[in-house]
């Protein structure tokens, strides 16, 4: 079983936009739009609306509300030109996090350590990125 790793949501929100990658508006903190959905307790693959995200979502919230335990998401670094965090699986899961307002939330990694260990709060500063020009041959 990978090894999880406890991320530090505003860092990880900084570099990566959960609802940006769901194609949803930003949710109220107070939460109001809770009334309009009902909890979906499945994943769905297709087409999904603000509807099923929501859903989602609320799924997940009383899921923190109840005390359980979420499984960690999946958080990888795709290109090593522009070594950004990508949330792989688990948006649902980090909104409800955000909306919660918990500092941290637990995260499958693959990418570059020195990344690793700013989402982690290990390091001050996110590493400086450099890139190498080819020379044309």
């Amino acid at each position: 079983m990978p090894k999880t790793h406890n991320i530090v949501i505003r860092r990880l929100v900084e570099l990566w936009n959960p609802w940006e990658a769901l194609r949803i508006e930003k949710l109220s903190h107070d939460q109001s739009w809770l009334r309009e959905v009902e909890p979906l307790t499945k994943y769905r693959d297709g087409l999904r609306g603000p509807a099923y995200h929501k859903g989602r979502i609320r799924f997940f919230l009383e899921r923190i509300r109840a005390k359980e335990t979420l499984e960690p998401i999946c958080v990888d670094n795709y290109s090593t030109k522009y070594p950004i965090p990508v949330v792989d699986d688990g948006n649902h899961r980090l909104i409800a996090c955000m909306l919660t307002h918990k500092v941290s939330v637990s995260a499958y990694y693959k990418g570059r350590v020195d990344i690793l260990n700013y989402l982690e709060g290990k390091k001050n500063n996110f590493p400086r990125i450099e890139f190498r020009q080819t020379s044309a041959a």
